[in-house]
């Protein structure tokens, strides 16, 4: 899968998704929420969820690196 086109999938996903889920930011501030709440700290942002989450694609790269959608995920976030 080339750059190119990594970025027209995850085009498509996060448009996908958002009907499922609804508007990105606010499902990542809401993340925030409750992991702030979880991890009992007061200082996380949308911003720390979506590059946690990124984070977590490099885990899943790191361990699947043919398994394309981590790419894709990875740069919706």
């Amino acid at each position: 899968m080339t750059p190119l086109e990594i970025l027209q999938k995850t085009e498509e996903a996060v448009a996908e998704r958002g009907v499922c889920y609804g508007e990105s930011s606010l499902s990542l501030a809401e993340i925030a929420v409750y992991w702030r709440a979880y991890l009992r700290i007061s200082d996380l942002g949308p911003r720390d969820v979506a590059m946690m989450m990124a984070l977590l694609k490099v885990a899943r790269i790191r361990a699947s690196p043919d398994h394309k959608d981590n790419y894709i995920d990875m740069a919706g976030y």
